[in-house]
């Protein structure tokens, strides 16, 4: 009954928006990232392991009122990607079969999270940008201030040493969990890595906005917030995205020597912070992190000829990974997929994702900063086990390749620009 209920207030919420697929678009990254896959069974009452993310269904349901009140437009796109959709949904098929055969229930509700309702999701997205060419503007203003959001409550997390928010979910869920022992927070996500994950790709949309004050401000709150993660891997990708940030942002030479000085100051505030030196702890003490993957690497590369074809299905590289007497799971999305799928599925998967963010590239930029996040969503993932667990990662991947694909979808658009955040049309 509660789940029924749950996917009458999704169906209002969309079909209250089904004009504007941008705020169809933007309202379904909203919930992926509001409600953790750790509160999903209080808000659709299922039971764990099986729960699907209340996000899951709310962007399966957008996508069928996308399909009904933009029919047309949704019926190009999968022309557009007939080959691209064809094989997605092909692998999503694959992955559902092998999960249900293996003896891990969630593995099932892994790939609608993780694999199905993203692509879903990227699906929206590029639909939303070829109704309306202002929709990718109001998709960015929902990634970015979704991640200004996530970023500021992790602040106030690590402030008051407290999580504030689904507590008793996160404790009930995750065995790692110990509220009165936190150093790293994640906002309203599921793991500190996936809120590095969503901070680091919305640093590079930044470089789109206008005003050098918002520019500004909008990094100086995102970079505390990688530094709240103590996340090694975003601390050094969100370094580099401010560096392009500041080069490639549409600000006149006084404006960027404001920004240059700005980034100083707030560089120099967040080294001399409490959050600085716990985050540069992790990179003089990472607990034998590296060491433990550097074993789950090599043993890898030793078996990864036993899953060419197939694998156990989705979530068994954890077992995999602990019969092997490992310290840690694989810490990569490729490798996790492959020894749960196999390396041909994984390959297709991942080449994929590859395939959009490089033609991106060779595409004039509609989005400035769009390809590079892009590409950060295909690298930063195969740092973690991201993609292999029930959170977030999914849909925060697919949008932004939605998002730095935008250039493909509407022949209109490659005639414009988004550069100062209002789309302008050159003469």
């Amino acid at each position: 009954m509660q789940l029924f209920l749950w996917l009458a207030v999704a169906l209002a919420c969309t079909i209250l928006v089904r004009r504007r697929p941008a705020h169809l678009a933007g309202l379904a990254l909203a919930v992926c990232v509001v409600v953790p896959h750790a509160a999903s069974s209080a808000v659709t009452g299922q039971g764990l392991p099986e729960v699907l993310r209340a996000g899951t269904w709310f962007v399966l349901v957008a996508t069928a009122v996308l399909f009904a009140s933009n029919w047309e437009a949704a019926r190009q796109e999968v022309r557009r990607l007939s080959i691209t959709y064809s094989i997605l949904v092909a692998i999503v098929v694959i992955a559902f079969a092998v999960s249900v055969t293996s003896d891990r229930p969630s593995g099932t509700a892994l790939a609608i999270d993780q694999m199905a309702a993203p692509v879903a999701l990227f699906f929206c997205v590029r639909v939303a940008c070829a109704v309306d060419q202002g929709a990718a503007i109001i998709i960015r203003n929902y990634f970015v201030g979704l991640a200004l959001a996530q970023a500021s409550l992790a602040i106030v997390q690590w402030r008051v040493r407290s999580v504030l928010l689904y507590e008793s979910y996160y404790r009930e869920t995750y065995p790692w969990f110990d509220a009165g022992d936190l150093s790293r927070f994640m906002g309203t996500l599921d793991h500190p890595l996936t809120l590095s994950l969503f901070l680091t790709l919305a640093i590079p949309f930044v470089a789109s906005f206008r005003g050098a004050k918002w520019t500004a401000v909008c990094c100086a709150v995102l970079v505390l917030g990688l530094g709240v993660t103590q996340s090694r891997t975003g601390i050094v990708l969100g370094a580099c995205s401010i560096v392009y940030v500041f080069l490639v942002g549409k600000h006149q030479l006084g404006v960027r020597i404001l920004l240059a000085t700005s980034f100083g100051v707030v560089g120099y505030a967040v080294a001399v912070s409490t959050v600085a030196s716990e985050a540069t702890g992790r990179f003089k003490n990472d607990e034998g992190s590296s060491q433990a993957r550097g074993e789950a690497w090599r043993y890898f590369q030793e078996h990864w000829s036993e899953y060419v074809f197939s694998g156990d299905g989705l979530g068994s590289s954890f077992g995999t990974a602990s019969d092997a007497g490992l310290r840690t799971s694989f810490e990569s999305a490729f490798i996790m997929y492959t020894i749960d799928l196999g390396i041909i599925i994984a390959i297709a998967y991942f080449g994929i994702q590859l395939g959009v963010v490089a033609v991106s590239f060779c595409s004039e930029a509609i989005l400035r900063g769009g390809p590079l996040a892009g590409l950060l969503a295909c690298i930063i993932p195969q740092t973690y086990s991201s993609l292999a667990t029930q959170g977030a990662s999914g849909p925060i991947v697919w949008a932004a390749i939605g998002l730095c694909s935008v250039s493909l979808v509407n022949p209109a658009l490659s005639r414009a620009r988004v550069g100062d955040g209002v789309l302008r049309a050159e003469r």
